[in-house]
């Protein structure tokens, strides 16, 4: 039988645990002995497979959220060209609505597109103030109608910071910040109620006066 060569005998529990102590300290507070260490034992680090898979899923999954992203914005902009289209298309509507009812009333379109240039004055003014008739009964039933200036056209009026300039048109020599002085060259207008027809499914909006057969 062989006799056990010392060198070979394992360490103590309490002799390992002191150089453990040791060790951990001189690992944490010296770097050079830290970086023999990690010769000694580098990590061991990870399959390229495992990462490259890793890499593929995080990338897979961020194209899938994008993509469903990007889906959500096309039908969101769709959504909101549909409803622009659908408020365009209205106010097209109602502006050929009032052209029909000036025709209708006043006979306007026939007016504007009457050739007038053979016509005297007595005739343009006798044809006008028909239209005139007609086109205000029209806007009577359907509109109330409200001077926005209150003072006599030539009247100097001030206006004063925080006036309503959607209202309010600046003209001539318009420099510097309100209050601004001028003459009122003309009141504006405003309507406080607007009722116009519903349109009906059988009429068409762009057809402002029917072509007319007698049989």
């Amino acid at each position: 039988m062989s006799e056990q060569d010392p060198n070979e005998s394992p360490l103590g529990f309490f002799t390992r645990f002191w150089l453990a102590y040791i060790v951990f300290f001189k690992i944490l507070f010296d770097g050079f002995y830290a970086k023999r260490i990690n010769n000694l034992h580098p990590p061991k680090a990870l399959p390229d497979a495992v990462v490259e898979a890793d890499t593929q899923a995080e990338l897979e999954n961020k194209l899938g959220k994008d993509e469903r992203r990007i889906h959500e914005l096309e039908a969101e902009l769709k959504a909101l060209k549909s409803e622009a289209s659908v408020a365009g298309d209205a106010r097209a509507d109602g502006a050929l609505w009032l052209l029909g009812l000036l025709q209708k009333e006043g006979r306007f379109v026939d007016f504007l597109q009457q050739d007038i240039a053979s016509f005297d004055d007595a005739e343009v003014g006798g044809a006008a103030r028909v239209i005139h008739d007609g086109c205000k009964q029209s806007l009577e039933k359907h509109l109330d109608l409200e001077a926005i200036r209150t003072e006599e056209e030539g009247a100097k009026v001030t206006l004063e910071e925080g006036y309503d300039a959607k209202a309010v048109k600046l003209t001539g020599n318009v420099s510097g910040k309100a209050p601004y002085s001028g003459t009122l060259r003309h009141k504006g207008w405003k309507a406080t109620r607007a009722e116009l027809p519903a349109l009906l499914p059988e009429h068409d909006p762009k057809v402002l006066a029917q072509a007319e057969v007698e049989l």
